[in-house]
């Protein structure tokens, strides 16, 4: 399985636009935090042999990793997090 998302949205502005609407449904703190944790628990899995220091997000209090790769003239992100908010917001960055 491909770890790097593909873009749902064709620019950086519609993404935030989408996230900004997607999290207005909510009215309850809790929902929204929920939201971002499954967020999270949908962002495909990250290669254990990106799990290490090289990789990894330094100043997290948890433990955070990245890796951007260039396809063609398109570069692609992955990421993890061992934390359950911190993988939704890793998906949030990502979109």
């Amino acid at each position: 399985m491909d770890p790097f998302l593909a873009p749902e949205d064709p620019t950086a502005a519609a993404a935030i636009a989408a996230i900004a609407d997607e999290l207005g449904v909510f009215d309850d703190w809790m929902e929204r935090y929920q939201y971002i944790i499954e967020l999270g628990r949908k962002l495909p899995p990250f290669p254990e042999e990106w799990s290490n220091d090289a990789h990894r997000v330094p100043g997290c209090q948890s433990k955070v990793w990245m890796h951007a790769e260039r396809r063609g003239e398109n570069l692609y992100f992955a990421g993890a997090s061992d934390a359950a908010i911190v993988a939704g917001l890793v998906a949030l960055l990502l979109r």
